[in-house]
């Protein structure tokens, strides 16, 4: 296998928690992994502007509707620049053409993680509604024990505005296969020690993914409730060779 791991991926999600409308696509410089099962083609870069992915069968435009949360893992080399976004356009099911009207995201995540000290880089993200979200970007050392070695970096999104993670917590749930079934985030704020608190959200795998072989990434998607709210999210799973 021709395994390379992209220096860049342009990664794109849309759904409501309680829609058929729903999908995710990652797109690099040679490949792509999309649950519309076609390649996609990705038309601007700026956050200031709107992004268009385009393929057979979908047409798809990501407004941004905040700022961007740069999330950043200096000692594994892996940076996020995540913003959330409404999502227009249509999509092709079966034989039949849907217009798409709802909340979203997309981002770049840059960099190669070094596969002789990582062994993955996960990328769990959620939105509520167009303008409140959540991101954590975590690398895995290999022949780590527990998530406690793990390197974590997270915000929260309020109005379209990042909120600075003091402490980000992440743990999984995988079924035999290694498939994310479940997940939980726990996203300490403030900076003061004994003014902190916890944001706590939970999720569930609804059974749509898009897998790609060459490099190894899955995107599961993922049903999320945080403070009462229910919301839509991704499980990126990128495993280093």
């Amino acid at each position: 296998m021709s395994f390379r791991q992209p220096a860049e991926i342009r990664a794109f999600a849309f759904g409501e928690p309680d829609g058929d409308l729903l999908g995710t696509a990652s797109v690099w410089d040679t490949g792509f992994c999309s649950s519309f099962g076609a390649p996609a083609v990705v038309e601007g870069s700026d956050p200031d502007e709107d992004w268009r992915l385009g393929g057979d069968g979908f047409e798809l435009t990501f407004a941004p509707t905040g700022e961007v949360a740069e999330l950043e893992l200096a000692d594994a080399g892996i940076r996020s620049l995540h913003q959330l976004a409404h999502v227009h356009g249509t999509l092709l099911v079966g034989a039949q053409e849907h217009a798409v009207d709802c909340a979203g995201e997309r981002s770049r995540r840059l960099g190669v993680l070094d596969g002789k000290r990582f062994d993955t880089v996960r990328a769990v993200s959620a939105w509520f509604g167009g303008e409140d979200g959540v991101a954590v970007l975590a690398a895995r050392p290999r022949r780590a024990r527990g998530h406690d070695s793990e390197l974590l970096s997270g915000a929260l999104l309020q109005g379209g505005l990042p909120v600075p993670v003091t402490e980000p917590r992440l743990s999984s749930t995988y079924t035999a296969d290694g498939v994310p079934a479940r997940v939980g985030l726990e996203l300490w704020l403030g900076e003061e020690e004994g003014e902190q608190y916890p944001r706590r959200a939970a999720g569930e795998a609804i059974g749509r993914a898009a897998v790609s072989d060459d490099p190894p990434l899955r995107s599961e998607l993922v049903r999320w409730r945080m403070r009462g709210r229910e919301g839509l999210g991704v499980y990126d799973l990128l495993r280093a060779r």
